[in-house]
């Protein structure tokens, strides 16, 4: 018999490395809803209400998917223009277009932290990496359970005569309050806090008097005392690979460069399918790199900084031309494909060889513009280049996921590679993060490059 679509889900979530983290995204964007859910051994899944902030303030409005995402693509039109419009300046013509650029770098910077602190708020904790496992810390997790719910419930049911029933959560939610670190913000405790009084209403349980900033104090002491423990215990949290599996409606956003995942080793996949195609070992030896630098030859100054870098033993590449026969024929013939040059390789190779390579596609990096867009089809899946390598066998793409400036995602590149490829000392998943503190524009370019299936190792 034929498994069902929740058995297929189970076998992907049960066959997950231990320190794999699973991260989906959603959202309702009629009803202005998100869901999130988290899988690292059981699952939890959550629907939060965009506006819920403001709801709960008594504002009729609030901030909506459509307002987000009109100041997301209004910072993407400027920064195209930007992108176009960087030839043939004069020195004070330069200095305006730079500060143009730091101030959309900026721009980008407060809109993902508005989207973490309105619409994640403390619920971010179900995006966040580290854990502690031992058994002597699962003692104080049950006790920090315990008097979390004690709080909320003594709160509520003191103005009761009759006994009433205790709403218990699993433990993954307390431990996602726990993973916001030992002080988190005010408006945080208070979105946990909300959520839970939310649980209880549905039992027609309220306390119309109750004094939510006390409450939050003591929600504040309860994950000190933890974190006091955790100290003495000397534990030492753990991180973990986090993939993030995001629908259409936000695949184009950089989730990756959120506060709470900025610095996390992080991948993306477009479905639970494509990571159990995916499913393949992560140790990762190129024994043949190909390369193409500059094939317009119009990116001299990033000839110049990769060209000598490149000549090593095993490494072949074209440098300053394109390309005389179908990219396809090279794709095949090598371990690890890097591609530093315009766009995403999509003039190289035919649309009709992508079948010939089915199964045969190297990990790839393509480092040009918007290499990594998917382009949105409607009703369908978006699409673009990055998936046509991941669908044909590359366990692991890297691209942009909108246009950038050559300098910087040129300092963006020496890092990864120096990281990963060279010295060998972090993963493809945390490679790709760090590199990022190496642009000086850390979020209009810094942001951009994003890592599709899975962190290989060397």
């Amino acid at each position: 018999m034929p498994k069902t679509e929740k058995q297929e889900f189970d076998d992907v979530i049960k066959d997950l490395p231990d320190n794999w983290i699973l991260v989906s995204i959603g959202f309702d964007i009629d009803r202005n809803d998100l869901y999130l859910s988290r899988s690292d051994g059981e699952q939890v899944v959550f629907k939060l209400p965009l506006k819920r902030h403001a709801t709960r303030q008594g504002e009729d409005d609030g901030l909506g998917y459509e307002q987000m995402e009109q100041q997301f693509q209004h910072i993407m039109k400027e920064n195209k223009q930007s992108t176009t419009s960087a030839k043939h300046l004069t020195k004070h013509e330069r200095k305006e277009w730079y500060q143009k650029r730091m101030d959309l770098d900026q721009m980008l910077k407060e809109w993902l932290e508005t989207l973490e602190s309105k619409w994640l708020g403390g619920f971010k904790g179900l995006m966040q990496s580290k854990d502690y496992i031992s058994h002597s810390v699962d003692r104080h997790l049950i006790q920090f359970k315990d008097r979390i719910e004690g709080l909320v419930y003594s709160s509520l049911t003191k103005r009761f005569i009759t006994k009433q029933n205790k709403v218990s959560l699993p433990i993954q939610f307390y431990k996602m309050i726990l993973r916001m670190g030992s002080e988190p913000g005010y408006d945080d405790i208070e979105d946990i806090i909300y959520y839970l009084l939310d649980c209880y209403a549905l039992h027609d349980i309220v306390n119309d008097e109750l004094d939510i900033d006390e409450l939050t104090e003591e929600f504040k002491d309860a994950i000190k005392a933890f974190y006091m423990e955790l100290e003495r215990l000397k534990q030492k949290e753990t991180k973990k690979h986090i993939v993030l599996i995001l629908d259409k409606h936000s695949q184009h956003w950089p989730w990756e460069s959120l506060p709470c995942l900025r610095g996390e080793s992080v991948s993306r996949i477009a479905s639970y399918a494509l990571l159990k195609e995916l499913r393949k070992p992560l140790d990762f030896e190129p024994r043949s790199v190909f390369y193409m630098l500059n094939p317009s030859g119009d990116l001299t100054k990033t000839q110049s900084n990769f060209q000598h870098l490149l000549k090593k033993p095993g490494f072949q590449g074209i440098v300053g031309s394109e390309p005389q026969t179908d990219l396809s024929d090279r794709l095949r013939s090598c371990d690890l494909f890097l591609y530093f040059g315009h766009g995403g390789t999509e003039k190289y190779i035919q649309e009709h060889h992508w079948k010939e390579l089915h199964g045969k596609v190297p990990p790839s990096l393509l480092f040009g513009c918007s290499s990594g867009h998917l382009k949105k089809m409607g009703f369908f899946d978006p699409h673009g280049i990055s998936l046509d390598y991941l669908l044909h066998g590359a366990p692991a793409v890297l691209g942009n996921l909108w246009d950038v400036t050559d300098v910087d995602i040129d300092k963006y590149a020496l890092d990864l590679l120096d990281r990963w490829l060279f010295q060998k000392k972090d993963d493809l998943g945390q490679a790709t993060s760090k590199a990022r503190e190496a642009c000086q524009l850390k979020y209009l370019v810094g942001a951009s490059p994003v890592l599709y299936g899975l962190p290989l190792h060397l």
